[in-house]
């Protein structure tokens, strides 16, 4: 077992990007590996659906779809918020 996330995703691929902001931005240590075809047997065997972001969490287990993610992330991260305080502002944050 490891204390690190792996964020599989693209470059191009807005939802990688979304996931792997939020994570340098609450601190949390984490690897990016790039998909592709090198590692697509690793991607095949952790995916539970061919979409991105995959994200290992320090156990070992998945999660994909980037709301999901944020969301998990949000609830065991919770500071610094990747909500705004304002309550409006923060509803609008979390319904996009």
């Amino acid at each position: 077992m490891t204390d690190e996330f792996e964020l599989v995703g693209l470059e191009d691929s807005g939802n990688s990007v979304k996931v792997r902001s939020a994570l340098r931005y609450k601190k949390i240590p984490f690897r990016w590996t790039n998909r592709s075809l090198k590692n697509n047997a690793f991607f095949k065997k952790n995916a539970q659906v061919p979409l991105l972001p995959l994200i290992l969490l320090p156990d070992r287990s998945t999660m994909q779809d980037s709301t999901p993610i944020l969301e998990y992330l949000e609830a065991q991260y919770q500071e610094p918020s990747i909500h705004p305080d304002e309550p409006a502002s923060r509803f609008v944050s979390i319904l996009l």
